[in-house]
């Protein structure tokens, strides 16, 4: 089923942070070590070092929202270590009306979606994945840019899946819509110069359907 198949790639990229993080703290014990037997000018070096890679690799996000934290933290790990730049601009607490299972599979098949496109691009500069939450009036706007490769071909409001086995792929942007729809919003996409926009509106306040 779609959830079996989304759990799994879930706990594919959780092990995958786990070893991110696993790694940078056997790198940080590493430079501790290095820290305590340096002197003079090679201490100074060292403690430069450890301020670097801590600085690096303290992502945990403040939006306001729990959940988009945990998914902006976790995403913005593994983005840190493959070479993608995220920037993101978050009103968390805009969204304090929907459910957590429904805040956490919006945001996070967003940024699978995003991640997933640029980790295609050969050129490194155009790893960039932007999302943007904020109040317009009565509804909350959700933003995802990215930059994309190759023809944008849309089937049924959605981009076609790119993978061969259709079963077990594109179910991330329909998930999506579905979840907007179930508060009586909107989504759109659209692409410009490459770049890839997919774009939520929620009416403020409202319950779920």
């Amino acid at each position: 089923s779609q959830l079996y198949q989304y759990n799994v790639i879930r706990k594919a990229i959780s092990r995958e942070n786990i070893r991110i993080i696993n790694h940078k703290s056997h790198d940080l014990n590493r430079m501790v070590h290095a820290f305590r037997v340096a002197s003079g000018e090679d201490k100074s070096a060292s403690l430069q070092e450890i301020e670097e890679a801590v600085d690096k690799y303290d992502s945990m996000a403040n939006t306001g929202n729990k959940v988009i934290d945990v998914v902006v933290s976790e995403n913005g790990l593994y983005c840190k270590e493959h070479g993608i730049d995220l920037t993101y601009t978050i009103d968390g607490g805009s969204l304090s009306f929907m459910r957590d299972t429904d805040v956490y599979v919006m945001f996070d098949n967003l940024f699978a979606n995003a991640i997933e496109a640029v980790q295609r691009l050969t050129d490194e500069t155009k790893r960039h994945i932007s999302i943007t939450v904020k109040q317009n009036r009565c509804f909350v706007v959700i933003q995802s840019r990215n930059y994309f490769a190759g023809a944008l071909v849309m089937e049924q409001g959605v981009p076609e899946t790119t993978k061969k086995n259709r079963e077990r792929h594109g179910f991330g942007l329909p998930s999506i819509r579905y979840t907007v729809e179930k508060y009586g919003g909107k989504m759109t996409i659209n692409s410009e110069n490459e770049v890839f926009v997919v774009t939520l509106m929620l009416p403020i306040g409202a319950r779920a359907r």
